[in-house]
């Protein structure tokens, strides 16, 4: 078996779902590996000006870990990433707070990872915990 290999994320910034996206209680994962589906998912209209760092579809896909709209300090983030045989491990922090807010948060981190043309399955994980095993193709 080959050991697991470092794989780069690279963070995308001024990204919201679209109300219309269904999330569930908890941490939500998306996978996205084509532009149609990302424009959909974050409901970028046409007049809209693109932000200053867009995923290339050509070389990178895009995962999200998501949760629903809440006044609490909702802590989220992916910490590393590593490819282990035909899957990425991607390992991230979830933590919804008792703290309250003044304001409603929108709870999401965008990321990209390279394609990597054997790799069928992006694994999430908290600690040895799996949250989430998503296809690619």
């Amino acid at each position: 078996m080959a050991q697991p290999v470092p794989v780069k994320l690279r963070f995308l910034s001024g990204y919201n779902l679209s109300p219309k996206i269904p999330l569930q209680s908890g941490a939500n994962f998306f996978v996205i590996t084509k532009q149609k589906v990302f424009d959909k998912t974050f409901g970028i209209d046409k007049g809209t000006p693109p932000l200053p760092n867009p995923p290339d579809f050509k070389k990178e896909m895009v995962i999200v870990m998501a949760a629903m709209p809440t006044e609490r300090i909702t802590k989220m983030m992916f910490t590393n990433a590593t490819r282990a045989g035909n899957y990425v491990e991607v390992y991230c922090n979830y933590k919804k707070t008792i703290t309250p807010l003044t304001y409603t948060e929108f709870p999401i981190v965008v990321a990209t990872l390279p394609i990597i043309p054997e790799v069928n399955e992006i694994r999430f994980y908290q600690g040895k915990d799996e949250l989430a095993i998503l296809k690619t193709k």
